[in-house]
């Protein structure tokens, strides 16, 4: 029974890996914005799926401070940041956006960087409903894409 469970996980971790090995963001790994407190600006993630079949992924966000990928930051962005889906299907050759929001609060008193990573992350087996923010000790395959938001007191440049 062990030895079972031991080789469908390495079968779904090895599922989840080839998905990943076929799926790319495209553009940059790190978006910036600079806003002033009450601000927001909006972006997306673009990914591409240069595969023959249709690739899962689950995206949720990891405070960028927990996170060895993220651009040096003083705070987190991500109660700021908001987004859909949490779980998206590319199709074989297709793409799929994945548009955000960034909302700096008006009561924001903190120049400075602050940010989020956006991890987007294959998954072998359909999940429902998307997990909120999985453990920050998950190993991640895929993508994770740093939501940088520069806070200045002056205003956007």
């Amino acid at each position: 029974m062990l030895l079972l469970s031991a080789l469908l996980t390495v079968s779904s971790s090895n599922a989840a890996a080839t998905q990943a090995a076929r799926l790319r963001v495209v553009g940059e790994l790190v978006q910036e914005s600079s806003l002033a407190a009450g601000q927001a600006s909006s972006g997306s993630v673009m990914l591409h799926n240069d595969g023959t079949t249709p690739v899962q992924v689950v995206v949720y966000p990891r405070d960028a401070a927990a996170d060895e990928s993220s651009a040096a930051v003083v705070g987190s962005n991500r109660a700021w940041l908001r987004f859909t889906p949490r779980l998206v299907t590319v199709d074989p050759g297709g793409s799929a956006e994945l548009p955000y929001r960034v909302e700096v609060p008006a009561d924001a008193e903190v120049a400075g960087a602050y940010g989020t990573v956006l991890v987007i992350e294959p998954t072998a087996a359909p999940v429902w409903p998307p997990p909120a923010d999985p453990a920050a000790e998950t190993a991640v395959e895929g993508y994770r894409v740093n939501i940088v938001t520069h806070v200045s007191p002056w205003g956007s440049p």
